[in-house]
């Protein structure tokens, strides 16, 4: 697992920088081109709920419009970085799990959950 990289500024102030930076792009226009509801940016932006959903934290960096990169949200957030996308990788994990029982699958997704609990800080 890589570490999460130091921070230059929490998420609230970089998304607040950014999003001024995007011809004051309101939250609202954010959560359209995300589908990261209205509440949750309000809640990142006013540090009232920690930033632990990675595939939101993509959605903006990719799909956002805004001049930041996935590392930089990451990095705000406190969170380590995940492994960089693998097409190949994940049709593997696919093919795999369709050929599991399904008392097999509930074995592989606890596990999951339980890898994905471990890397998330301890004070979401």
């Amino acid at each position: 697992m890589n570490q999460a990289p130091e921070p230059t500024e929490d998420l609230g102030t970089l998304l607040k920088r950014v999003m001024k930076d995007a011809d004051n792009m309101s939250q609202s226009e954010l959560s359209r081109r995300t589908d990261v509801p209205v509440a949750t940016l309000s809640a990142w932006i006013n540090g009232t709920r920690r930033a632990t959903d990675h595939e939101r934290l993509r959605a903006i960096a990719e799909r956002g419009g805004l001049p930041v990169t996935v590392r930089q949200l990451f990095a705000a957030a406190k969170l380590p970085l995940p492994a960089p996308a693998d097409d190949a990788r994940e049709r593997r994990l696919v093919e795999t799990w369709r050929g599991l029982t399904d008392a097999d699958q509930r074995v592989l997704e606890a596990t999951a959950d339980a890898l994905r609990k471990r890397r998330e800080p301890e004070n979401r």
